[in-house]
């Protein structure tokens, strides 16, 4: 999982440094208010998790390669997990997690003329790598337990989509964005019953500015 987290990083950076050269290259930071929840089951058994707010930031680097159209990278550290559902929904323990996250998205702006406000969209893909998990478990209630390791797999793998609009004339200014981040991969240990996959709704404010 290492390596792979790597090869990752090493791919951003090559995407970002192999476009035209006569490309802007862009700077900035995000960061805001998450709605998180899972794709939960259990021996077969879909259940209903509540939802956890919690907090994401982001670093942002990014690179215009034509007019209205740019490749973007992120950094970007994420709460994630669930807080229990209602009645039936057979879950009443709290899950936190945090990651951190390598979002690669393809970000289109629309007019691609510089203009005082400007929509965006984004989509690509997210690998992440656990940094915490914590659950609180029915029927005490007592306190957090450490579940990294034997009940959670370190590495995620999601895909990110969202819209949002900017303002500031040129390619930066102020940033508003809505982005849902869907996951695609089992984030639970290796032979366990129980099935998780990661969805957050993402509410983030920020801003980019040029820099070469």
């Amino acid at each position: 999982m290492r390596g792979f987290s790597l090869a990752a990083i090493s791919a951003l950076v090559t995407v970002l440094w192999t476009v035209p050269a006569q490309g802007q290259l862009v700077m900035g930071a995000k960061g805001g208010l998450s709605l998180t929840t899972m794709s939960l089951s259990t021996d077969g058994t879909s259940l209903s998790p509540g939802t956890r707010t919690t907090f994401h930031g982001a670093a942002i680097v990014g690179m215009m390669v034509s007019p209205g159209f740019a490749i973007e990278g992120q950094m970007r550290f994420a709460g994630k997990g669930f807080e229990p559902g209602g009645e039936g929904s057979g879950v009443a323990g709290n899950l936190s997690m945090e990651y951190v996250e390598i979002p690669i998205l393809a970000t289109f702006t629309f007019p691609s003329e510089p203009s005082l406000l400007a929509a965006r969209a984004f989509a690509g893909p997210s690998v992440g790598l656990r940094a915490s998990c914590n659950l609180e478990s029915s029927p005490d209630q007592t306190g957090f337990t450490n579940c990294d390791g034997d009940l959670s797999k370190t590495f995620d793998f999601s895909l990110t989509a969202g819209a949002g609009f900017k303002i500031g004339r040129g390619i930066g200014g102020i940033i508003f964005d809505v982005s849902y981040d869907f996951g695609l991969l089992d984030v639970t240990a290796s032979g366990s019953a129980t099935s998780a996959r990661n969805r957050s709704l993402l509410f983030s404010v920020g801003a980019i500015v040029p820099i070469i």
